[in-house]
């Protein structure tokens, strides 16, 4: 989620450049009109569980094999993963596929699947 008022005095985010180091690490670089306080918000690269490199959405899909009509995101790290054997994963967001290594989220917050937790599931009919 991208802030949109500073945590400090509550006023208006406006984007702020980021130097040449910052640009691996961070995704956008905010700064505070009033009282000057940058936030930044960092690659989703950095995260302990898979995440969509493009929208940072954590419910993923795993393929099983690579699906021609959909996107496939040709990032260096994740045509390495590629090579060393990473699931295919799906965005449902976006629509990219990529390879990633990292666990995926559990489907809901609790480790329920959403079918399970709404009662939409075919075993229950």
């Amino acid at each position: 989620m991208l802030p949109s008022h500073c945590p400090g005095c509550g006023s208006e985010l406006v984007r702020a450049r980021r130097g040449v180091l910052r640009r691996l690490f961070l995704i956008r670089r905010y700064r505070c009109v009033k009282c000057r306080r940058t936030q930044d918000v960092y690659r989703y690269w950095l995260s302990l569980e898979a995440r969509c490199p493009s929208c940072g959405n954590r419910e993923l899909k795993r393929l099983r094999r690579f699906d021609p009509i959909e996107r496939l995101y040709r990032n260096p790290l994740s045509l390495t993963q590629a090579l060393l054997r990473a699931p295919l994963l799906h965005c449902r967001g976006c629509r990219l596929q990529f390879y990633d290594l990292r666990p995926l989220r559990p489907a809901g917050e609790d480790g329920i699947p959403h079918e399970k937790k709404t009662g939409n599931s075919l075993k229950s009919r």
